[in-house]
């Protein structure tokens, strides 16, 4: 209560003399029996006598929050709402990402339960961040200017449908999916002139134009 001081009320005083003889009486007991104790267990010893004093119970730390693993699919356009989805091992629905210089905080995504789509980007220049991802209903990797290696995709097992589309300086050098290329995904590549430039051909399943 405002302007009481505990310290000033004699059952208070009471109460703490009474927790500290009883303290002093159960340390000199251990040390008399030769009873070995780990500081933890005798702290929480120690906590218990002065709760039971106080009548209170002794405090239990809290569980810890579990991390959450699946997301609901969205649209971000900037580097700071990806952030949102990186705690995602699995993904919901669709994930449309446009704007970001960066997909690292995807780093935990494993799997998409819709069309995973990357696109209109100017300054990101690889997918560093996708090691992980292992399966996606579609993919969809458009118009990013600035693109140059999708190596980090080379884990992608499965994929229904892939459209890399519009990537003027997409590169083949460093691999091109090579985890679909034992699946079959329908892969559409059209106006990726960095890879026309390198004659890249694949399977027959994929039109390179």
């Amino acid at each position: 209560m405002p302007g009481v001081s505990l310290y000033g009320n004699p059952h208070f005083l009471a109460e703490i003399a009474q927790s500290k003889g009883l303290a002093r009486n159960l340390l000199k007991g251990l040390v008399e029996r030769q009873i070995t104790m780990t500081m933890n267990k005798i702290v929480l010893a120690l906590g218990a006598l002065l709760a039971a004093c106080s009548g209170s119970a002794v405090p239990r730390a809290a569980a810890p929050a579990a991390a959450a693993t699946a997301c609901e699919g969205g649209s971000v356009h900037s580097d700071a709402e990806l952030e949102r989805y990186g705690h995602c091992v699995t993904i919901a629905g669709d994930l449309d990402v446009t704007g970001v210089t960066s997909v690292q905080p995807l780093a935990r995504l494993r799997s998409v339960d819709g069309t995973l789509s990357i696109r209109r980007t100017e300054r990101l220049y690889s997918l560093s961040g996708l090691e992980n991802l292992r399966r996606v209903d579609t993919l969809r990797i458009e118009r990013n200017r600035g693109l140059i290696s999708i190596r980090s995709l080379n884990a992608l097992a499965h994929a229904e449908k892939v459209s890399i589309v519009a990537n003027p300086r997409l590169s083949s050098s460093q691999g091109l999916m090579d985890g679909l290329k034992r699946v079959a995904a329908d892969i559409t590549m059209v106006g990726n002139v960095g890879l026309r430039a390198e004659g890249v051909a694949m399977e027959s399943r994929v039109s390179v134009l």
